[in-house]
């Protein structure tokens, strides 16, 4: 068991900026639910799975793992499986949280986007929240209940007027929070509870949000959470009232008695530090309460003016009757900060960010508070660069040696801490430098050792194979397999093969694996391939994005004719030893396992030492053609007849196939013409 060493604000230093940091003694860290985050006993590894399937466009709002799944949600329409084929699934997919494959079964429709995703409490069915109107062609406004094969719960009716942005649930309601006015036509503003089996609203539970946060600022919701006991209810939103009482921003809720009702507990750090933000407005983007409940996490953008924004803020949760709660740090980030995901030792955040605050950063935070820095670099050894996404210490809310990136356009929009890592949503391709797409995995770490290994069992080095090609082979790691990458070379051509069937240019083509994410996996490739000469290149990757050094190389030829043994050829005439008159007549028979083209005779005068030639003249050797009754079939007969003088002859006879091989050895005959 182990206590952390938490540092509190008090109300003076918010004010003064000077006041010294009070500390505080917080409870022990411990097992939690899904509800409040996972315990993962270290930080996960700094390099994505590769495993997983790609969501090609649009934006990923929400993930989650349910069971042995993975479901994402957002505003993608497509989605690319590890084998290189393209789904059109929008706003809602799945897959096989082990193996990354992804789950063919489970493709429910929606006709606008999704942005929450939840469990129910027995893990047998899936609430989602969004923008939508319709789910699998039922109606369904922005709240919707799925089983797990995708179907619509018929049962469960909870339309909401407007956007619903964050779900969470207990053992019998649904809690949601949002841009909506009403439920089912019952007055809830921004927040509201359902019955989890009909989607009935809650008549005790009845929490309006009010009062924008700023000039012009729009009221939302933004997210709730519950605690592992589900005795309290986390509301974070930009709106500065909850059932009338002020609680800017952050709110929690007491859900014990016969009627829900706001906690005592309130922080006035957003209120008084509000008026620095953009506009005087505060960004409220994501909330999250600790796996053992003793804390919870804020996030804003806003421009970087601390603590109220482009910040995260630890507050905690260990006296519900405090009314003037101080914050245990406030992580400063310098840009906006969108998301949030907490562990048992990491408090991940995700948003527009480039930089942390080191671990050895001043508190109450780097910099001179009332200067914003478009260039934190110039903080030297008190900041570290993390681009997008970054690890804290719990404790300090300084930065962990955890650094890794993604390349979003805007940001990162989605964290979640999961039994198999840290799940992660956002708006391009790249995470942690690999192109996995909108949605990745980084999965719990694992110490690795040793570089993949990989064997090529077919084709055969050197093989002539038909146009059909299968590449087969075996991958093997210490830890796991991640991925088998082939990369195939035209060798007379000097092009690559390219995803689209096209050649040009070098690209790697993803093998298909057996078991992904294993430690050892079967691969397979097939393509159909022109006829020539070609060398693969094969390479495994691990999952923490180690390869295979050296790539292994194979060579191979293709036919369309699969041509494996030499062609054979009988002499019939003349027999050896014999003796024939000056009109000379060559025959016999030519064979192939596929086809015979040619057969040729070399015709030798060992009087006199020189060889005929086709013009009739004796000199240099020279092949000669014969006629085929039967050329480009598995047997023919040949003919050559000529006028030799007379003398002692050896004839050289031999036929090529189609793919020029040639008879070996050829056949030899003497005779003598009279």
């Amino acid at each position: 068991m182990t206590a952390l060493l938490s540092t509190g604000r008090t109300r003076a230093l918010a004010a003064a900026l000077a006041a010294a940091l009070v500390a505080a003694l917080l409870g022990p860290v411990g097992l939690a639910p899904a509800d409040a985050g996972v315990p993962h006993g270290d930080v996960v590894g700094e390099q994505p799975r590769l495993d997983t399937p790609n969501v090609e466009n649009g934006i990923v709002h929400a993930v989650r793992q349910i069971g042995d799944r993975v479901i994402v949600g957002g505003s993608f329409t497509q989605v690319r499986k590890t084998d290189g084929t393209l789904v059109n699934q929008a706003y809602l997919a799945a897959y096989d949280a082990t193996t990354g494959a992804f789950d063919d079964s489970f493709t429910p429709t929606f006709d606008k986007e999704v942005r929450a995703i939840h469990a129910s409490h027995d893990q047998n069915a899936i609430f989602v929240g969004g923008k939508f109107n319709n789910v699998n062609g039922i109606h369904r406004t922005k709240l919707a209940k799925l089983d797990l094969a995708g179907n619509t719960v018929t049962a469960f009716k909870a339309n909401a007027t407007a956007v619903v942005t964050g779900i969470t649930v207990d053992s019998s309601r649904v809690y949601a929070t949002g841009s909506f006015r009403k439920i089912n036509g019952v007055t809830r503003d921004y927040l509201g509870a359902v019955d989890a089996t009909t989607g009935a609203v809650d008549t005790t539970f009845d929490l309006p949000l009010s009062g924008a946060l700023g000039p012009g600022a729009a009221i939302a919701g933004k997210e709730v959470d519950i605690t592992s006991d589900h005795s309290t209810l986390l509301v974070a939103s930009t709106a500065r009232y909850i059932d009338g009482l002020d609680r800017f921003g952050v709110a929690v809720v007491d859900l014990t008695g016969p009627t829900a009702t706001v906690a005592p507990w309130r922080t006035r750090l957003y209120q008084d530090w509000i008026y620095r933000c953009t506009s005087g407005s505060l960004q409220m983007r994501d909330a999250e309460i600790a796996p053992d409940d003793s804390y919870l996490v804020t996030v804003t953008k806003g421009h970087d003016r601390p603590p109220a924004c482009d910040t995260a803020i630890r507050f905690p949760l260990d006296d519900l009757n405090d009314t003037d709660v101080d914050p245990d740090w406030v992580s400063r980030h310098f840009d906006s900060v969108y998301s949030v995901g907490i562990s048992d030792v990491a408090v991940y955040t995700g948003g527009h960010f480039r930089y942390q605050e080191s671990p050895t950063s001043p508190d109450p935070w780097p910099g001179d508070t009332f200067t914003t820095y478009l260039n934190p670099a110039v903080l030297g050894s008190d900041v570290v660069p993390r681009d997008q996404i970054g690890a804290l210490d719990p404790a300090t809310g300084k930065s962990l040696d955890w650094d890794t990136s993604t390349n979003s356009f805007e940001g990162v929009f989605a964290l979640e801490t999961a039994p198999i890592g840290l799940l992660v949503g956002h708006d391009r391709q790249l995470i942690g430098s690999y192109d996995v797409g909108r949605h990745g995995v980084y999965p719990l770490s694992v110490e690795d050792l040793a570089d993949p290994t990989v064997t090529v069992d077919a084709p055969a080095q050197n093989a002539v194979v038909g146009a059909n090609v299968t590449l087969t082979g075996t991958a093997s790691d210490d830890v796991a397999v991640a991925a088998v990458y082939v990369a195939l070379f035209d060798r007379d051509t000097n092009l690559w093969l390219r995803a689209d069937g096209t050649w040009g240019a070098w690209q790697k083509l993803p093998a298909s694996l057996a078991a992904p994410g294993a430690p050892t996996s079967g691969y397979v490739l097939a393509r159909t391939l022109h006829d020539a000469r070609y060398k693969a290149n094969v390479w495994a990757v691990d999952s923490s994005g180690k390869d295979t050094t050296p790539r292994v190389k194979r060579q191979f030829e293709v036919s369309t004719v699969i041509d494996l043994e030499d062609p054979t050829v009988t002499v019939d005439n003349p027999q050896p030893d014999q003796v024939v008159g000056p009109t000379v007549t060559i025959d016999g028979t030519a064979s192939d396992d596929v086809a015979v083209d040619e057969v040729w005779v070399a015709i030798f005068d060992r009087d006199l030492g020189v060889w005929l030639r086709a013009d009739g003249t004796w000199g240099a050797w020279q092949k000669l053609a014969t006629s085929l009754t039967a050329p480009g079939g598995d047997q023919t007969d040949f003919t050559f007849t000529d006028v030799l003088p007379a003398g002692r002859f050896k004839l050289k006879t031999w036929a090529v196939d189609g793919t020029g091989k040639d008879t070996d050895p050829r056949v030899s005959v003497k005779f003598e013409v009279a």
